[in-house]
């Protein structure tokens, strides 16, 4: 198949071997960059635990950590990862302590609040610190209100921020265009990517059939859905779960 990767670069890259592996033609047109912000990293005493909701946050958070001590200083705290892919991005960083959700926000809460209801040694709420939230500058979801509901302290450091592209590549535009060597599929990861991607699209003139979309989760093929796109569903939240689906096509 010829599939389009709309990831970040660096998650694209990555993805774009694997599908290779599988013997499919890759595109890649971010429809979303990764840049760092100029927000402050607070100091590490006082935090309890670090929410990360995305593997770009903690790469965010990896550039940070060039000095020697404070590296050890964060990685000595536990670390909540919203999803597989964010986990896996904590253990290249080496970090020792993760605790994996379900892949959404709600998980990651529901993950950090019964972790912290079982610490008897701080039995007040108030005892346990801040739950430092490592997150972009537009986040998805709201921890902060499911956290502060269960009696627990939260703090966002915006580390990076997810600036949406002008468009899509123009290989990536001439395989929508032109039917001599169309798209089968456009990989999709996330919701903003998604309505990004729809709004590229429409833009396009003379664009053929609309491609097969695989998407990480329902919540992802909702934008997409409702511009008329077919949707298909990785069975889980993470890279395993789409090259399932691209392993499965014919």
């Amino acid at each position: 198949m010829r599939l389009l990767l709309t990831r970040p670069m660096a998650d694209a890259l990555p993805l774009a071997e694997k599908l290779a592996a599988q013997g499919h033609d890759i595109l890649i047109s971010p429809v979303i960059h990764i840049e760092p912000t100029e927000a402050v990293l607070p100091p590490p005493q006082g935090i309890a635990c670090l929410a990360l909701t995305s593997a770009n946050g903690v790469r965010a958070l990896a550039a940070r950590l060039q000095d020697k001590q404070l590296r050890a200083d964060w990685l000595a705290k536990p670390a909540f990862a919203v999803g597989p892919q964010t986990a896996a991005a904590l253990q290249a960083l080496g970090w020792p302590d993760i605790h994996i959700a379900g892949g959404d926000v709600e998980a990651l809460a529901t993950c950090i609040i019964e972790r912290n209801a079982g610490n008897s040694a701080a039995p007040d709420n108030k005892d346990r610190g801040t739950v430092l939230h490592i997150a972009g500058r537009h986040q998805a979801g709201n921890l902060q209100a499911a956290l502060e509901t269960a009696g627990l302290t939260y703090e966002k450091a915006a580390l990076y921020q997810a600036s949406p592209a002008d468009g899509l590549s123009t290989a990536a535009e001439m395989a929508l265009i032109e039917p001599d060597e169309p798209l089968d599929a456009v990989l999709v990861y996330s919701q903003r990517s998604a309505k990004l991607f729809a709004e590229f699209y429409a833009n396009l003139e003379n664009a053929h059939a609309k491609p097969l979309i695989f998407c990480l989760s329902e919540a992802v093929a909702e934008p997409l859905r409702a511009r008329g796109f077919d949707c298909r569903i990785a069975a889980t939240a993470d890279t395993a779960g789409m090259l399932a689906l691209t392993a499965n096509t014919s």
